[in-house]
């Protein structure tokens, strides 16, 4: 959403919202490009048009103080449109509301407009001029709201003898002259008031600006594990907003990782309550939410591991059932008692057990011997046991948590989460709370990489990120943060191979001015000056390593270095750039 006025005076003329000729806003609900144009330019001055495509936008303008004018198109609304359009009015008296659509669309809020609350219906298509008309009337009507006498001064005019009017007019413009000069000898004596700069319009960011406030939303709603919901205010979409306006952004990529983790362990907490209903919903949300997430089909193949083994399956793309042949489907006979306790956990109940139906499956010969028919309640319980075995106790899992939680993830040996959660994973290789514990231990390692990167400090970065696809492979975040340190590790080369510039061949070399002050005070030095060769020759990144005396021949050696040349490095065939160093001695003669 977006506003097409860009005047830096915007908020100071809606200071005098109350004055005819105030800049209103005119809130436009709509997805119809042609009516938004029309719009734009039958706006007069008076008009700041800001687009919201959605409700949940025009909401969010509105809450903001936008709320002069709202044109909504039916169109765009979904659901109960008069519904929608009453608790607006409800919710905002003093907004103008209109609405626009085709003229069978007009009935369903008939009954809103015939009370006014919503002050016009403007039919479809629209033209520029009828569009200037309706939009001056509601402006006309916003002021004429704005300034309304009240009832009671009203009725007091007529209540007044006529004979005392003449007296009581005068008397009161005295008091309301008397009133001003004291406000305004009260008002000059007063420090004049600091005005603030108006807010920025959001359609005057740049596009660096917009990423920018995206990637702190999503990192707030992350942070808030507003992953998915409310919709317009979640991780997901702000760094999805992020993707769109630039596809190769990092910082989204990653945080779209880290909401996936976090979607993940709703799905492992279900699986490991052995919720199958639960896991499904979990894992539609994650794959909605992040298509390209690495781990989607293990886990749809652990849910449907799950699924098969309950009694009440639930349907996450099951494989087709085989056809049988008419000629291999018998009746199976219900007359023996073991046969009967084992048809119920082999296929659902059938209407009548007696009769035989195309449903029964089950060979006779199957049950004609109830002694060879394998049992079939007997695998499902062999894999809950199993699943209870395979699972670390609370106290076991607790030791690595708290140790995560202080921070102790890495050090001293022997004694932190990684190295415990390590042995727990050999020991209880398919337990779901290892796996959930490993999601987390991993997002733990990831934050502490980034703050490692952020500080420059390569080998605690690289301690921890080496460990992570160890915990959880093939990671979005990964792969990121591993060309960050591959970058940041060549820096660190190219600053520690530092030559000495008289190797280099120099095209210009300009002598340093001796300072006066040292000339006057008859005193000479040194100075360590440490830059850059460009690949074009030139100097750059100049630092000053070292000085005899400290702080009096400095400036002059950098203002000397940054004037040399020299030629072009070439490796490979291509001009490189190098870390060089020269001592530069100061001697009067």
């Amino acid at each position: 959403m977006h506003s097409t006025r860009q005047d830096p005076n915007l908020a100071a003329l809606q200071a005098g919202a109350g004055l005819p000729g105030h800049i209103l806003d005119v809130v436009v609900l709509t997805s119809d490009p042609g009516l938004l144009a029309t719009l734009h330019q039958s706006a007069g001055p008076e008009h700041a048009i800001w687009h919201a495509p959605s409700a949940d936008a025009a909401v969010d303008l509105l809450v903001g103080g936008r709320c002069s004018i709202l044109v909504a198109d039916l169109g765009a609304l979904r659901g109960d449109a008069a519904a929608l359009l009453d608790r607006l009015h409800a919710q905002f008296p003093e907004l103008i509301l209109m609405a626009t659509g085709r003229r069978e669309e007009e009935h369903s809020v008939a009954m809103l407009v015939s009370d006014q609350r919503i002050y016009r219906f403007l039919h479809k298509p629209v033209s520029p001029a009828r569009a200037n008309l309706f939009l001056s009337a509601a402006t006309r009507r916003y002021n004429e709201l704005r300034n309304a006498v009240p009832i009671d001064l009203i009725t007091g005019k007529h209540i007044v003898p006529r004979s005392n009017t003449p007296a009581i007019v005068i008397s009161l413009v005295v008091l309301l002259s008397l009133a001003a000069g004291g406000a305004f000898w009260r008002q000059s004596r007063k420090e004049p008031a600091v005005v603030a700069p108006p807010p920025r319009a959001v359609g005057s960011l740049t596009q660096e600006e917009q990423i920018a406030d995206f990637l702190a939303r999503g990192e707030m709603a992350l942070a808030t594990d507003r992953l998915v919901d409310p919709r317009g205010n979640n991780a997901v979409e702000y760094y999805r907003s992020v993707l769109a306006l630039q596809p190769d952004n990092a910082g989204a990529h990653t945080g779209l990782e880290r909401a996936g983790m976090k979607l993940e362990a709703r799905v492992m907490e279900a699986l490991q309550a052995r919720d199958a209903a639960r896991g499904a919903t979990a894992l539609a949300t994650l794959q909605h939410a992040v298509p390209e997430y690495p781990r989607l089909d293990e886990l749809r193949a652990e849910l449907l591991t799950l699924s098969r083994s309950s009694r009440s399956p639930i349907s996450i793309a099951p494989p087709p059932e085989p056809v049988k042949r008419p000629s291999e489907r018998t009746a199976a006979p219900a007359s023996t008692p073991a046969a009967r306790s084992t048809t119920p956990q082999a296929v659902p109940p059938k209407p009548q057990v007696d009769t035989p139906t195309p449903d029964a499956r089950a060979p006779a010969t199957r049950a004609a011997s109830p002694a060879a028919a394998p049992p079939v309640a007997a695998p499902a319980a062999a894999g809950a046991a199993a699943a209870a075995a395979s699972d670390p106790s609370a106290s076991e899992l607790d030791a690595v948590a708290r140790l995560r939680g202080r921070g102790v993830l890495l050090e001293p040996p022997g004694n932190n989460a990684y190295e415990q959660l390590i042995a727990l994973r050999a020991k209880y290789p398919y337990s779901i709370g290892v796996r959930t514990e490993q999601q987390q231990l991993a997002s733990a390692f990831l934050d502490r990489t980034r703050t490692a990167l952020a500080a420059g400090d390569v080998a605690t970065a690289s301690a921890f990120l080496s460990r992570v696809d160890t915990l959880v492979p093939n990671m979005a975040a990964t792969k990121s943060l591993q060309t960050q340190l591959a970058t940041l590790q060549q820096q660190r080369i190219f600053e520690s191979q530092i030559v000495q510039a008289k190797t280099l061949k120099r095209v210009r070399e300009v002598p340093p001015v001796y300072p006066r002050d040292a000339e006057r005070q008859n005193l000479s030095g040194w100075v360590d000056v440490e830059f850059t060769v460009a690949p074009d020759g030139s100097t750059q990144d100049l630092v000053v390593r070292g000085a005899e005396p400290q702080r009096t021949f400095d400036q002059a050696a950098i203002d000397a270095v940054k004037r040399w040349r020299f030629e072009p490095i070439m490796r490979d065939g291509a001009a490189v750039a190098q870390r060089a160093a020269v001592r530069i001695r100061f001697e009067l003669k």
